[in-house]
């Protein structure tokens, strides 16, 4: 019976999302905030930007344990013409890990520091 329950400890459901300007409702059960005009204010970073686009896999565990992997980016800075995190991300709770590898990245936004649980980030192929 406890070789049962270790098999099923390590479970992961998977999922792919792609976020756009006018699709990003879904991430509102991804993140669990009280603020609602805070909340509101950092949707705007993807609703003002009618070239938003971000897809995504986010691997979770039975834990609540959170591993996303941005597979794609369009959320370009118009001072540096690099693409910005976006800082919505920032608000998933029990993130692990992150891999943000070949999205044309030059900084990350200040709220990163809000990742309280982060073990592992992938940043490589970037313009840091």
């Amino acid at each position: 019976m406890n070789f049962l329950l270790i098999i099923f400890q390590g479970l992961v459901m998977c999922i792919t999302y792609r976020i756009t300007s006018g699709n990003y409702d879904f991430l509102r059960d991804l993140i669990v905030y009280s603020d609602e005009a805070h909340l509101n204010e950092l949707y705007n970073e993807i609703t003002s930007n009618p070239k938003f686009l971000c897809s995504f896999v986010l691997y979770e565990s039975l834990r609540n344990h959170k591993n996303i992997k941005i597979q794609d980016l369009i959320n370009k800075d118009i001072d540096t013409d690099y693409n910005k995190f976006p800082k919505i991300f920032c608000e998933i709770d029990h993130l692990t890990h992150l891999t943000l590898m070949s999205l044309d990245l030059c900084k990350l936004p200040n709220r990163f520091e809000n990742f309280k649980y982060l073990k592992i980030l992938n940043l490589s192929n970037n313009k840091f």
